[in-house]
C-alpha cells in the first residue's frame, strides 16, 4: 500500500511487525512489488514463474506492464473484491491512499470496496 513505516506506526501505536513488513510500500505503494518484479528473472529458470497478490490500489496494469518489460509472460490468475469496512489497515489508511489519486469504488449497496488480484509472470 502507499504507506511509509511512519504512516503505519501513526495508525497503529502498537503496530504488529506483520503490517510493517507486508503493507509498507512507500509513497506510491509499489516498492516491494517492483523489487519482486525487477529481480524475478535473476531467480527463474525457463518455465519458472513468480506469483504475487496485491490490490488495485497500487495499479494492476502497471504490474503487468513491468512484468512484460522483464520479458515475463504476465497474466491475472484471479481477483476478489474486498469491502473497505472489512479491513483494518486499509480502512484506517483511506485518506492517505486517496492522496495518491486512488478512489474506492462503491457496490450496489453503496459500500466502498477495492479489488485484490493474483498476478503471475512466467519466464519463457
Amino acid at each position: 500500500m502507499p504507506l511509509t513505516r511512519q504512516d503505519v506506526q501513526n495508525l497503529f501505536p502498537k503496530v504488529q511487525q506483520y503490517h510493517l513488513t507486508t503493507s509498507v510500500g512507500g509513497k506510491n505503494g509499489r516498492s516491494i512489488v517492483d523489487k519482486i518484479i525487477s529481480n524475478a528473472p535473476k531467480y527463474l529458470l525457463p518455465g519458472g514463474m513468480v506469483c504475487f497478490a496485491h490490490s488495485d490500489i497500487i495499479g494492476v496494469k502497471q504490474s503487468l506492464r513491468k512484468l512484460r518489460v522483464q520479458q515475463l509472460r504476465a497474466m491475472i490468475l484471479g481477483s476478489k473484491d474486498k469491502l473497505l469496512r472489512e479491513t483494518t489497515l486499509t480502512r484506517l489508511s483511506k485518506q492517505i491512499i486517496e492522496r495518491t489519486g486512488y478512489r474506492f469504488r462503491r457496490n450496489d449497496q453503496n459500500q466502498e470496496f477495492f479489488s485484490i488480484y493474483v498476478i503471475v509472470g512466467i519466464y519463457d
